[in-house]
């Protein structure tokens, strides 16, 4: 049976290494979900045509939040038509 004279220094180490990744993951991912994007939508719309002839309406989209959020949208377009 042989004797260890091993202090557990490297296992401290270790679990201290774990429990501050889990704490900065945490922490991290509370940062993440706080922020939101404040969108505002711009007062002028533009109207032109396009190269069919067609009227196309522009508008402008301001984040005036965390520019850290990627913003993705998409428009879909709605016709009436009678049946």
């Amino acid at each position: 049976m042989a004797v260890r004279d091993d202090d557990g220094g490297d296992d401290m180490a270790f679990v201290y290494s774990v429990i501050s990744g889990l704490v900065a993951s945490v922490a991290f991912f509370l940062l993440l979900t706080r922020i939101k994007p404040q969108l505002d939508l711009s007062p002028v719309v533009a109207r032109r045509k396009n190269r069919q002839g067609e009227w196309c309406y522009s508008f402008k989209v301001i984040n005036r939040g965390a520019p850290l959020v990627n913003i993705r949208a998409e428009l879909h377009r709605i016709r009436r038509e009678s049946v």
